[in-house]
């Protein structure tokens, strides 16, 4: 008799258990996590590295984990609790966990899993030096991050822009107004009222152009 009570006990938990983590599945599939707050913490890691962090849970939780993939990308602005700007780097791991060891360097306990990304101040890529390199082809401009740019030769206001968009960013250019600009490219006043709000920062960026040195601010006025 006791044996058949604690098999019941056994599959009664089981069920409610699975019970639960559907209940938790559908709640993740039907919710708005764009209305909702992801829960991200910013981390100073022990190789001074600064990372931000999403928990989810890995059984209930994918539509999550999946949202934050898909909008959390590189080069997107993000502040931590005191208001300070980050940029994302880079993703470092979509399933990264916190692992606390004890004695004898055995595993005590891990929290996770998290989406982790590798974050840069805003001052740091402000401060990213810029290399202008003359090929064969067309210029190539490489940033502080590694990300490559090319200009080419006739092309319009808006496309050069585009070009050098990632750039304007790192010297303190804000991204809604080059979105603005690119969103608009026919609209004279737009090009003028972006020209003169940020004609001096325009003016400190320097691109080769045929072999010739050039303020950004003189490729976007030709």
């Amino acid at each position: 008799m006791g044996l058949w009570l604690l098999l019941i006990i056994f599959f009664l938990g089981s069920w409610l258990y699975n019970q639960k983590l559907e209940k938790e599945r559908k709640k993740d599939l039907e919710t708005d996590y764009s209305k909702e707050d992801l829960g991200g913490i910013f981390y100073e890691m022990p190789n001074g590295e600064t990372w931000l962090k999403f928990k989810y849970d890995k059984n209930t939780q994918q539509n999550k984990k999946q949202y934050i993939l898909e909008t959390v990308l590189q080069n997107r602005e993000m502040e931590d609790e005191y208001g300070y700007v980050y940029y994302v780097s880079k993703l470092i791991n979509c399933e990264h966990y916190e692992n606390d060891y004890g004695g004898n360097n055995i595993l005590k306990s891990k929290n996770g899993p998290y989406v982790a990304y590798k974050m840069i101040s805003k001052p740091e890529m402000k401060q990213s030096n810029i290399s202008i390199d003359r090929t064969s082809g067309p210029v190539q401009v490489t940033t502080g991050n590694s990300t490559a740019y090319q200009y080419t030769e006739n092309s319009t206001f808006s496309s050069k822009v585009y070009e050098y968009k990632d750039v304007m960013i790192n010297n303190g250019i804000l991204k809604e107004d080059i979105e603005v600009v690119m969103n608009h490219p026919d609209d004279s006043d737009l090009k003028q009222s972006f020209l003169s709000k940020y004609g001096l920062e325009l003016a400190k960026i320097t691109v080769n152009v045929a072999g010739t040195v050039v303020s950004l601010l003189s490729l976007l006025k030709s």
